[in-house]
């Protein structure tokens, strides 16, 4: 019979699973109101920070909840049917002026991948990106596997 075991992740197995590039859910709050988006990063795990290019179009809801900092969480999960992955990264998010910004950023956002989609018929080019980091993290991962008994 088959059994499912979670245990918890160690730190380098979340830095493993997390890899220099990904995918996740980014979830803010105003007060009690929670706001969650998908979103692509870039991890440095020598650092354990996340970086992240957040797309805003004009009367963007997420300008109403990313105040600085802003605490954050950030879910990556994976799963397969045999097996699941999930790290979830707690942490401030603050923005990264361009004036800040220095070629080991821009190296850690060219790990991000950019979506290549329109959002509500709206263009790339009629977004306003801003560079945002998640730090002072604390990461939690859990992994389960389905275990013949």
């Amino acid at each position: 019979m088959a059994d499912k075991r979670t245990v918890d992740m160690t730190r380098d197995e979340m830095d493993a699973f997390l890899g220099p590039e990904g995918t996740g859910v980014l979830s803010v709050a105003d007060d009690d109101v929670p706001y969650s988006f998908p979103v692509s990063y870039g991890y440095d795990a020598e650092a354990c920070e996340f970086y992240l290019r957040l797309g805003f179009r004009e009367g963007s809801t997420k300008t109403d909840y990313l105040d600085e900092p802003c605490p954050a969480r950030l879910v990556v999960y994976d799963e397969d049917g045999e097996r699941s992955e999930s790290v979830i990264a707690t942490g401030d998010l603050v923005e990264i002026p361009r004036a800040d910004l220095t070629p080991e950023v821009v190296e850690q956002l060219g790990e991000s991948r950019t979506p290549e989609f329109d959002i509500w018929d709206e263009s790339k080019e009629e977004l306003e990106f801003h560079i945002n980091r998640l730090e002072s993290i604390r990461l939690t991962g859990k992994r389960t596997r389905t275990v013949e008994g």
